[in-house]
């Protein structure tokens, strides 16, 4: 399953783009790609443990990734942990 197969379209309110502009700067938006059921808090926890990063859910199961700097940013882009 890839980001590019699915076909909703899913939309960011003004208050959520305001409030994440800062945010954006060293951000990432995405999916968590599963047809189970997850239990969010405990894929934040996850998340945030292995990455420095500050994670938002803007819509159903899409999430922005908030990176501290554009070094967290480029090691998780290029598949670090």
């Amino acid at each position: 399953m890839s980001i590019m197969a699915e076909k909703d379209v899913y939309g960011v309110s003004d208050e959520v783009l305001v409030k994440s502009r800062e945010q954006l700067r060293y951000g990432l938006l995405g999916r968590l790609l599963t047809n189970k059921s997850y239990n969010k808090a405990a894929f934040k926890s996850t998340m945030t443990s292995v990455w420095r990063i500050e994670i938002s859910e803007v819509a159903r199961d899409i999430y922005l990734f908030s990176f501290a700097d554009v070094k967290e940013l480029d090691r998780v882009l290029e598949g670090e942990p």
